[in-house]
């Protein structure tokens, strides 16, 4: 028997996920950007961490580092 495969759900997309870069990059504090984005602080800890990782690939179904 097969199984379907789900689509994969994010919670933020890679723009969304750049822009909270970048406002941390300008000081923002950790919380306020998690907040403003409407996402718990280790979610956001986590996309950001993929995202330096993995890159744009993250967002595919088959992420690789680069």
């Amino acid at each position: 028997m097969k199984t379907k495969k789900l689509p994969v759900r994010f919670k933020l997309s890679k723009y969304q996920v750049a822009e909270a870069m970048e406002l941390l990059d300008q000081g923002v504090v950790f919380e306020t950007v998690a907040n403003e984005f409407d996402v718990h602080r280790s979610t956001l800890a986590k996309y950001i961490r993929c995202a330096e990782m993995y890159g744009y690939s993250f967002w595919s179904r088959n992420p690789r580092q680069d």
